[in-house]
C-alpha cells in the first residue's frame, strides 16, 4: 500500500487575493424566452433564411462579394439544399449540415464539416487550411470553383451515405 502524500502547508508569506464575482438576481421567468412556451417557435440555433440575408447585408463589401460568389456556386451544385443560420453561421443543409461559410475581420471562412474529407484532400486544401475543418480565403484570393465543387459533392455523398445507413 502506498504512503499517503501530505499536502504542503500554506505559505503565510505569499499574498493571495481572491476576487469573487457577485451575481445579481435571476432573470424573471418569461414564456417568450423558454422552449416550453408556444410563442418561441424558432430556436436560437436555427433561424430562417432572412437571417442569412441580414448576416450578409452587415458585411463589408469585399467579404460580401466573396461570400455571394461562394453561395451562388454552392446553390448551383446543390439546388435542393436549404440554408439556415446555425450557431450564427450560414449553413447549407442537405440531409443534415453540408458546408458553411462565415466572415472574419480580414478573411472569409469555408467550413468543410468533415475531418475525413479534410484528410483525404489535404494536399489540395493546404494553401487555404486555417484549422480543423476550416479553409480561409479572401475576395482577392477566392477558393477555386473546382475545389469547392469537389468538396460539396464529396460532402453530399457523405451525408447521403449517413442518411441511408442510419
Amino acid at each position: 500500500m502506498a504512503a499517503k502524500k501530505e499536502s504542503p502547508e500554506p505559505d503565510p508569506t505569499r499574498d493571495i487575493t481572491v476576487i469573487t464575482k457577485q451575481r445579481g438576481p435571476p432573470a424573471p421567468f418569461n414564456d417568450a424566452t423558454t422552449h416550453s412556451g408556444a410563442k418561441n417557435t424558432v430556436s436560437k440555433r436555427k433561424r430562417p433564411d432572412k437571417g442569412i440575408d441580414a448576416y450578409l447585408a452587415a458585411l463589408p463589401v469585399d467579404h460580401l462579394s466573396a461570400l455571394q460568389k461562394l453561395r451562388k456556386l454552392i446553390k448551383e451544385i446543390v439546388p435542393t439544399a436549404t440554408e439556415e443560420l446555425t450557431f450564427q453561421v450560414p449553413t447549407f443543409m442537405y440531409h443534415g449540415p453540408l458546408v458553411a461559410y462565415a466572415a472574419g475581420r480580414k478573411h472569409c471562412s469555408f467550413f468543410v464539416r468533415s475531418n475525413v474529407l479534410m484528410k483525404a484532400m489535404q494536399k489540395e486544401l493546404m494553401p487555404y487550411f486555417a484549422g480543423p475543418g476550416t479553409l480561409r480565403f479572401t475576395d482577392m484570393e477566392p477558393l477555386p470553383s473546382t475545389l469547392v465543387r469537389a468538396i460539396v459533392k464529396a460532402r453530399m455523398q457523405e451525408n447521403e451515405a449517413a442518411k441511408s445507413s442510419g
